[in-house]
């Protein structure tokens, strides 16, 4: 058994039921046969699905877990702090292709054409789906 596999579950069930209780708290509208609760309804039947699955594999495998690199999950940690302390001044599109183009880097990903095209790539469709389609606002900054 593994006992993150376990925790994880527990909590994911947690959070399941917490979530779908908490739906029963929106506003019915008449109008329509689904209102604003049932999404987010779907959403915690399906987490509470995947971690009654969870924990049905945590007891069945006894192999032992994957050594973490912490050093790595620290660096990241930090990168994505300094990434969201950059967004009110530099706005989210520099922020994040600098944000994506340091996470390449430190997974070590060595091909040039990669290193240009997802960095810029990111932001442009996160522009074109949310700021033009959606018409969401995104943060600006000194650059843009």
């Amino acid at each position: 058994m593994k006992i993150a596999n376990l925790i994880g579950s527990l909590v994911g069930m947690a959070i399941a039921v917490f979530f779908f209780y908490h739906t029963f708290a929106f506003p019915v509208v008449q109008s329509q046969e689904t209102g604003p609760a049932f999404m987010p309804r779907i959403f915690a039947v399906a987490l509470m699905i995947l971690s009654i699955i969870l924990l049905i594999q945590s007891f069945f495998t006894k192999e032992k877990a994957p050594e973490t690199k912490m050093k790595m999950i620290g660096l990241t940690m930090g990168i994505v702090l300094i990434y969201l302390l950059l967004i009110p001044t530099l706005g989210f599109y520099s922020s994040t292709i600098l944000f994506v183009l340091v996470l390449i880097l430190i997974t070590k990903l060595k091909k040039p054409i990669l290193l240009v095209v997802i960095p810029v790539a990111v932001p442009l469709f996160v522009f074109v789906f949310f700021e033009k389609m959606l018409r969401v606002p995104i943060p600006t900054g000194i650059l843009f």
